[in-house]
């Protein structure tokens, strides 16, 4: 509920900026302010930087953003609730449960992003919650080359070794990068998009692969509220799919 309470009260807050920077008659620019439920949806397996971690899952995201020029700002909270352990496994009472919460910064085809990812069965009272915070920075090229470059570093969490020889314990930094390219086929009505993912240095919060590794490839395709993706994650040898529906 804190967090729900945190989002309510930063998106009455962007709200009233937003009402400032339309009275301003001196500012030529005009300000955007919305409130948004995305992504709301099913899909077939939860993907994540090569990993499987959940089954059938069902999903959602809310957000408060504002837009002023070519700078743009938000929070927002991410939730998934997988009913299976994997793709491949039986309905379970309690699958993987994630309640992430974020807040971005962009500039043009720059964004900034700090998140912070809770994944535990948060509505047991007696488990505690794991949260990771992780700092990404994206660039995207523009429409005319659909590149988007993005680097991803957990700074803070779990996300760490402890040292039987000392009170220092050891902290992984662990890291992503990935490249994705989206493209299309003329007036074909299905986008496409492929990423290459690359772990720099070893980390198990990401998977158990020791060392600088490619961690996924994938294609992935939407029509209209249809998505599909495929994927392998090459230094495990796994092969990943989704087939998922969102509005």
């Amino acid at each position: 509920m804190k967090k729900l309470f945190l989002a309510a009260f930063a998106a009455f807050a962007l709200c009233s900026l937003n009402a400032f920077c339309q009275e301003d008659a001196q500012d030529e620019k005009t300000s955007v302010f919305s409130v948004d439920l995305s992504d709301v949806g099913v899909s077939t397996s939860y993907i994540w930087r090569g990993q499987e971690l959940g089954g059938l899952n069902a999903q959602a995201d809310f957000s408060a953003n504002i837009e002023l020029g070519d700078f743009s700002a938000g929070i927002g909270t991410w939730f998934i609730h997988a009913f299976q352990e994997s793709i491949y496994g039986p309905f379970m009472k309690n699958g993987y449960q994630e309640w992430d919460t974020y807040a971005y910064l962009g500039y043009g085809g720059l964004t900034l992003t700090v998140t912070d990812y809770m994944s535990a069965p948060y509505f047991n009272k007696d488990i505690n919650t794991g949260h990771a915070f992780d700092g990404t920075v994206e660039y995207y090229f523009g429409d005319n080359f659909p590149l988007t470059l993005g680097w991803n570093t957990i700074f803070a969490g779990e996300d760490y070794e402890e040292d039987e020889f000392s009170s220092i314990n050891h902290r992984f930094f662990s890291s992503y990068f990935e490249a994705g390219y989206d493209f299309s086929f003329g007036d074909f009505p299905v986008d496409f998009n492929a990423s290459v993912g690359f772990v720099p240095w070893t980390s198990p919060y990401i998977d158990e692969v020791e060392g600088a590794h490619f961690a996924y490839l994938g294609l992935g395709a939407t029509y209209k509220a249809l998505n599909a993706t495929v994927g392998l994650n090459p230094a495990e040898g796994n092969f990943l799919w989704s087939v998922g529906i969102f509005f």
